[in-house]
């Protein structure tokens, strides 16, 4: 093997043909035991994420009553997970780069459960949100960490595949969630939910301690080659014939500004917008559904269990939407768009409709369109931006598309506060669709600008070079 072999303790970047290397023979490989093992885990952490904003909505009802308070002063509490997620991914998301992928996800897992359980021990708001805050820094520092490790560790043609799954496995959380909480809060109350959630995440974080693997291309990237040799092993993967290690200078990364340059400015803001307009109406939806059920009639039992049909439609449609779009590829971008604009139309149906049992099966196709839709985002990136800037978007990308569910859940609390009918609440809601179809046609247009110019600017190279 021509490996130049470095100390222990050498954290210096590796020479880009390293690097390269390890990605090819990874794109190479099949999805072996190891790949499967990864995303498996990495699944059950994206899980709890939509466990964890199911089980907020589904405790406020509970919650409220026992501190007899409006369900409507949890704006905060629900809001809090989503600002905390934000500012986790910013500050703390990055380290991932640094330490690896691995200790950062464990951590994750490990503070999720230590936070879900401080929950049980919230008297006032006040506390609530603290927890909740918690919750979201150890969400923000993790899920970033999630798609990273599954994107570097199978091929790149089942990475889109692989990216869906994961934000599609929220769903499975949403789903449990759901059916669980009315038998848990008849035997514990309000503090079973997290009880459950936080004692579940500590399970998976002890499994990912024996089981989680490393990404190898971080191995490569920071030069920690005995440990590269030994996961390429793992991964069924030819170890030998590395090209040799030569420590190169620290690269700078493009930073945010590199998202905007080269013609990327238009496309950065338009599916940033059409993301967060998405995500207000996905987080709104599914925080406030059981405490706006309630609020129009309906058994508590029964609007709990209504976050099943949310989190499952929301599953099923992001996993068809993914299987449409690998199919319509360059036409791709002009699914969001229509499916937006057919979750505006749908909104208006279930505003009216809220109070009857009729409205279940829209609410199943609503979180098709708006949910799936929002399941996609992700792995829309990936065809989006071009590989040098591909890290950068992602890593700025999943906290600002927080956002829209920071400002869902403020707006959810807001409008019960100030007496809003279930019904006009679901119509006005109809606004952020809309304005996430009208973004997604801009952003195809924009698109196609793009790679007309590109096109353009390499025929004209073509052409100087053969004058020459």
């Amino acid at each position: 093997m021509n490996v130049d072999l470095p100390s222990s303790g050498n954290t210096e970047p590796s020479s880009p043909g390293l690097e390269r290397a390890v990605a090819e023979r990874i794109d190479a490989s099949t999805m072996g035991t190891v790949q499967l093992r990864i995303l498996f885990l990495c699944m059950s952490l994206s899980c709890l994420d939509g466990y964890d904003i199911a089980s907020m909505g589904l405790a406020v009802p509970l919650i409220a009553r026992e501190w007899n308070i409006s369900p409507g002063s949890f704006g905060g509490a629900l809001a809090a997970v989503m600002g905390g997620s934000a500012i986790g991914g910013f500050m703390l998301g990055w380290l991932g780069d640094r330490i690896g992928r691995r200790p950062m996800v464990i951590s994750s897992a490990i503070g999720i459960s230590l936070a879900s359980i401080g929950s049980m021990w919230a008297d006032n708001v006040t506390q609530m949100i603290a927890w909740r805050f918690l919750i979201g820094i150890a969400f923000g520092t993790g899920l970033p960490n999630v798609y990273a490790l599954v994107g570097e560790s199978v091929p790149s043609r089942h990475r889109t595949f692989c990216s869906t799954l994961l934000a599609a496995s929220a769903s499975v959380g949403g789903i449990a969630s759901g059916l669980a909480a009315p038998t848990l809060s008849s035997w514990l109350g309000w503090k079973g939910i997290f009880l459950s959630g936080g004692l579940v995440t500590l399970l998976i974080a002890l499994l990912m301690l024996f089981l989680l693997g490393e990404s190898p291309q971080v191995l490569a990237a920071r030069a920690r080659v005995r440990e590269l040799v030994a996961a390429l092993a793992d991964f069924g993967l030819d170890n030998t014939n590395l090209p040799e290690h030569r420590p190169a200078s620290r690269r700078r990364g493009g930073g945010p500004l590199s998202l905007v340059r080269d013609g990327l400015f238009p496309i950065s803001f338009f599916y940033l917008l059409g993301y967060i307009s998405c995500g207000f109406a996905y987080y709104l939806l599914s925080n406030w559904l059981p405490a706006l059920l309630t609020h129009s009639g309906w058994p508590s039992s029964s609007a709990q269990r209504s976050t099943a049909i949310v989190f499952g439609g929301s599953m099923v449609g992001g996993l068809s939407l993914s299987w449409i779009m690998d199919r319509l590829q360059r036409g791709s971008l002009f699914v969001p768009a229509i499916v937006f604009t057919l979750g505006a139309v749908l909104f208006v149906p279930v505003g009216y409709l809220l109070t009857s049992s009729l409205v279940l099966p829209l609410l199943g196709a609503l979180a098709f369109v708006i949910g799936g839709g929002q399941y996609v985002m992700p792995a829309l990136a990936v065809r989006l931006f071009p590989p040098s800037v591909l890290a950068t978007a992602l890593s700025w990308i999943f906290p600002l598309s927080r956002v829209g569910g920071f400002f869902g859940s403020l707006a959810g609390g807001w409008m019960l506060l100030s007496g809003w009918s279930g019904s006009r609440i679901m119509i006005v809601l109809g606004l952020a669709p809309l304005l996430s179809a009208i973004a997604f046609a801009a952003l195809s247009v924009a698109v196609t600008q793009r790679q007309k110019t590109q096109i353009e600017v390499a025929g004209f190279v073509r052409t100087e070079i053969s004058a020459g």
